[in-house]
């Protein structure tokens, strides 16, 4: 490995790293809530992803993606954060963070952990649900780097995310119905999907086996639904702070649109996904009615 781990006051404790569609946008704003924990303003940083091939190639480097990122917020960025900081969604301290954080010219670890240094809050962390996506190697070298982490994995029934997931990348970003998408487009977002994000099963062993399974906790979209007081009270304990009590936490955030799934469609999923099913069924015994959707 290239670099040093920062020291343990100077980094982040905390990441989220579950799937799309399955809860993450909910966490982060209930968490963003929270007065013992920081998130930044800015959800799914992902500079991890990059800073993890970095070690692996045994080098560090500028990130990329941060400068991809960065032009891509900049469209419209006076104008969406002043509406956050009229409606109280943004506040003061959080827009001079994001000031800083867009005029780096250069992103590495040690830049990244510099991102957390300022809070007092005991657990500080970010939320991005593309961490998922990293190998053996790269989770290895976040381990390495933040050896302190507590990894939070939410999951969901893969052939339900996945369509969710379609809908919304397909259909309402493009202001268009479900109906309206071409079967072929959803079979080969549904192809895409499967080559990069492989074995939920092999995620949950990778980053397992990395940081240790008192250091993971997978949590499941059908938590979400049927209790989110629950859920977000389970999340708090694993991260050591006292869970909020009021209404908010029971909002869905970001929830998809409604629709069924065609017959056809859903056999394309099934084929791909029912032998992951069956592995995380194997692995969590109460997950059994994912078989039968």
């Amino acid at each position: 490995m290239s670099e040093a781990s920062p020291s343990p006051g100077r980094a982040p404790n905390f990441l989220g790293i579950g799937m799309q569609k399955t809860g993450t946008t909910w966490l982060y704003e209930n968490l963003r809530r929270h007065p013992e924990v920081f998130l930044p303003p800015r959800k799914e940083l992902r500079h991890l992803m990059e800073i993890a091939q970095g070690q692996v190639a045994g080098a560090g480097r500028e990130i990329p993606l941060f400068q991809e990122m960065r032009r891509r917020y900049d469209r419209g960025f006076w104008l969406r954060n002043a509406k956050r900081l009229l409606t109280g969604r943004l506040g003061r301290d959080d827009l001079y963070w994001d000031w800083k954080h867009r005029r780096a010219s250069r992103a590495d670890v040690h830049w990244y952990a510099h991102q957390f240094d300022h809070t007092r809050c005991p657990v500080r962390g970010e939320i991005s649900p593309q961490y998922h996506q990293l190998g053996d190697a790269e989770v290895d070298a976040v381990a390495e780097l933040f050896p302190q982490l507590r990894i939070v994995l939410l999951l969901r029934q893969p052939v339900d995310q996945i369509w969710s997931q379609a809908r919304m990348v397909l259909a309402r970003e493009r202001g268009r119905a479900p109906e309206e998408v071409e079967p072929a487009a959803y079979r080969a977002f549904f192809d895409h999907w499967r080559k990069r994000n492989g074995d939920y099963v092999e995620i949950v062993d990778r980053w397992s086996r990395a940081f240790g399974q008192e250091q993971l906790l997978v949590a499941f979209y059908d938590e979400l639904v049927g209790d989110p007081a629950a859920l977000f009270g389970r999340v708090c304990a694993f991260l050591g702070v006292e869970p909020l009590q009021d209404a908010g936490v029971r909002r869905f955030v970001n929830r998809g649109q409604d629709a069924e799934i065609p017959p056809a469609l859903r056999e394309h999923l099934e084929a791909q996904w029912t032998p992951c099913i069956e592995g995380l069924v194997a692995r969590y015994p109460a997950l059994e009615h994912w078989l039968d959707r």
